[in-house]
């Protein structure tokens, strides 16, 4: 123990001992031990714990990264009863039983996953989506200039030199997006399902 600020004393670490997992009638949950902390009799004295690591550690047979030592982390998440023993959320396995090492090999871990695949809609919810968006819309779909530049082109197959209005060409290419919208609309009726 370590003397604090206003001589209070600080816990470095609480020995504990692993009464089993969390479970109910017919689950158990593994990632969730039920420990009882040393000295800790009610639940009163359990929020202090609350929210604070813990390491299980034991020894394995086989040597790995210089170490015989196995550490596994968790978080201690709330009392599980009155009677001081506290449910602890465990994080994962670490080699050894430093913090940094353990959150190395976590980022390791799920870098090796690979990328996550982006989600997939449904067929054809995309598309209902972006038909309504457009329905509720009231900007042009088509661009102006290029819509402007093909009525012009057409234009001069009929007639050398003629100029439009730009109000005209703006009522040209709102009446050519109904037009297209009632024929897109005409051809999803006539589909069949």
């Amino acid at each position: 123990m370590v003397k604090g600020r206003q001589g209070e004393r600080i816990r470095l670490y609480v020995r504990g001992t692993i009464l089993g997992y969390k479970r109910s009638k017919s689950n158990q949950y593994p990632n969730t031990s039920l420990i009882q902390i040393e000295g800790v009799n009610t639940k009163e004295e359990v929020d202090w714990y609350r929210g604070k690591r813990m390491a299980y550690i034991y020894k394995a047979k086989v040597k790995k990264n210089g170490s015989q030592y196995r550490c596994i982390w968790g978080k201690v998440s709330r009392p599980h009863g009155n009677s001081g023993v506290v449910r602890a959320k465990e994080l994962g396995l670490g080699f050894s039983c430093t913090p940094a090492t353990y959150e190395a090999n976590r980022r390791s871990a799920s870098a090796a996953k690979g990328v996550k695949k982006p989600y997939r809609f449904r067929s054809g919810t995309v598309m209902l989506r972006e038909i309504r968006k457009y329905q509720m819309s009231i900007e042009l779909l088509i661009r102006k200039l290029p819509f402007q530049r093909l009525v012009r082109e057409i234009a001069q197959d009929f007639m050398t030199d003629i100029s439009f209005q730009n109000s005209v060409v703006t009522v040209l290419q709102e009446a050519a997006e109904v037009f297209e919208q009632l024929e897109t609309s005409l051809v999803m009726l006539l589909e069949p399902a």
